[in-house]
């Protein structure tokens, strides 16, 4: 499972590297089932990577959300904003 920023960085390149290898058995590989059996294996590993990529982009997203706000905060205090709960609390009545 990957933990931080530099584990996800290796993970994208060994993705990258083992479809640079699956992209050469395409070529090389004439005979299609000893393309498959040749390139299961490095697809499933690519898939099982995407898998930890999604995985540790969504959690850290849902972890980071404090984070995010504190940030935020701190680069755009309220006293700067042109858009305060007055300025955009009041509905538009209209059609469409």
């Amino acid at each position: 499972m990957i933990q931080n920023n530099q584990e996800l960085e290796t993970t994208l390149e060994r993705i990258e590297h083992f479809q640079k290898i699956v992209e050469k058995l395409k070529v090389f590989e004439t005979n299609p089932r000893n393309y498959e059996l040749s390139a299961g294996g490095f697809l499933a590993e690519i898939d099982r990577m995407r898998l930890e990529v999604r995985h540790y982009l969504l959690i850290n997203v849902f972890v980071d959300v404090n984070r995010l706000k504190q940030y935020t905060t701190e680069l755009f205090p309220p006293s700067l904003s042109r858009f305060t709960s007055e300025t955009v609390s009041t509905p538009i009545h209209g059609s469409w």
